[in-house]
């Protein structure tokens, strides 16, 4: 497992106001690691409804999430 370094948490820290979005889900092992794809694709969806109820429409909501999306393709092949 991947642990936030010390700089990584100082430099989310020091983000100039607005919007900030964290997703945080502790990894399935065993039989259960191919649920970890479906739950992290859930746990994006649920960010960008959490946008929109923030006030951001649904496109602005879906391209501030395009990243994460792109990152999860490739950690889980979701490709």
């Amino acid at each position: 497992m991947n642990l936030i370094s010390v700089e990584e948490l100082k430099a989310l820290v020091q983000q100039s106001a607005g919007l900030c979005v964290s997703i945080y889900m502790p990894v399935a092992q065993g039989t259960e690691i191919q649920q970890n794809p479906i739950r992290f694709k859930n746990l994006i969806r649920e960010a960008e409804d959490k946008i929109v109820e923030y006030g951001f429409d649904k496109k602005e909501a879906g391209e501030l999430l395009d990243p994460v999306r792109a990152e999860a393709a490739i950690k889980f092949l979701l490709i």
